[in-house]
Formats: structure tokens, sequence, C-alpha cells
């Protein structure tokens, strides 16, 4: 039985931090996951822009040192301008349609996976008909999903930075959050300001439990 978790929490509360650990030390339970987290792109002290991780890729540094914030975080200089899906200028952000979509659908590429992990998804990319196909098919699939969703107040923020048609961008969101009624969802967490992978574990548990 599927097992689809969502999560939609503020920025700085631990969602990637905490599912790289959570998934790390799960490595056996889940052996074939496929998907990305998203790693931000500094340049002089300020956020520069984002760039799409693949989730293994970010595993495996994480394996070796243990740190989340060298995998989530990146110097201008140390990443190709190819990679940068987001950036900021004059403070409006700067969205690139064709390399989200080609890293998006690179790091989707899997048979049969154990885990399908999206971290994270709720923005400008959803005016992209190719992008939105894929994720109504992965909510439709059986296949065990773990989805980072962009919140409501950050989702207005970015509207405000950014030359995007509104109308139209709610609507695809209002599309796709008709599915998440189907989903165990994290959106509070009680008695704590972060996201843990114990946390994490007890909802993917409840969600299977009521599966």
């Amino acid at each position: 039985m599927k097992n689809h978790l969502l999560i939609s929490l503020k920025s700085g509360t631990g969602k990637s931090t905490s599912l790289l650990n959570f998934l790390y030390y799960n490595k056996e339970r889940y052996k074939n996951i496929c998907g990305y987290t998203t790693k931000r792109v500094f340049k002089d002290g300020n956020v520069y822009g984002y760039s799409l991780i693949e989730i293994n890729s970010a595993l495996e540094l994480y394996s070796s040192n243990g740190n989340t914030e060298k995998i989530l975080k990146s110097d201008f200089n140390d990443i190709s301008q190819n990679e940068i899906f987001l950036k900021t200028h004059n403070c409006k952000y700067i969205f690139d349609d064709q390399i989200f979509e080609k890293y998006f659908f690179r790091y989707l590429e899997c048979k049969n996976p154990d885990l399908i992990v999206i971290d994270e998804i709720g923005g400008k990319e959803l005016l992209n008909q190719t992008v939105l196909k894929k994720l109504t098919e992965i909510f439709n699939s059986d296949q065990d999903l773990i989805l980072v969703y962009k919140i409501q107040e950050q989702f207005q923020n970015m509207v405000k930075k950014s030359n995007l048609k509104n109308l139209e961008l709610i609507e695809k969101r209002k599309k796709i959050e008709k599915y998440f009624s189907n989903f165990t969802s994290i959106s509070d967490i009680k008695d704590s300001s972060h996201l843990n992978s114990e946390i994490l574990e007890s909802y993917l548990l409840s969600g299977e439990n009521n599966g």
C-alpha cells in the first residue's frame, strides 16, 4: 500500500537536513531511492540562487562527512551556472524553466523505486505542463513518496518578487493540493521548532498503519 508523506513547513525548520539524516539511517529499508533535494548557492555571503542535487549523490556525500551544510549549500564558484534554476537579482527571483525541467526529469528517472523524494515543489515550476503532468502521475501511483511542498507564506513572498502569472499559478497549486487529502501530512511540529528524523519516522509509520 502506498505511503505518501507531505512536509509543508517554513524555511529553517530542518526539512532537508532531517530528510537526509532519516534516509541515511534507513538505507536498508529504502535501497532504491530516486529524486532530489535543493541546494542554496551563495555569492559574497548572500543567497545567489538554487540548484537541484540528486538524492543519492547527496546521501553519498552525507555518508562521507555527515555535514549537511556542505551538501545543501554551495559557493557560487563551485557550481556551474547551467545548474542554477533560480537566481536572485535586485531583490527579484529569475526562474529558468529549462534548467529545472532538465534536472527534475533526470533525477526522477528510475525504475521501480522503493521511495521517491521531491524536495521541494510548489512554485514557478508548476507552470511547466510536463512537470505538472509528472507530478500527478507520481501522486496517482502506488510508489512511496516524500514530498516537500512550499508553504503559502513563502509562495506569496515568491510571487511578490517575481513577474508571475499569479492567478494561473494559484490554480496550478490548487490542482495538485487536491491530492494531498490522501497524504500523511507534517504541517506543524508540536513541542519542537525543528523537524528531525524521529518525527519523520513517526509520521511515516503512521501513514503505513493508516494505509
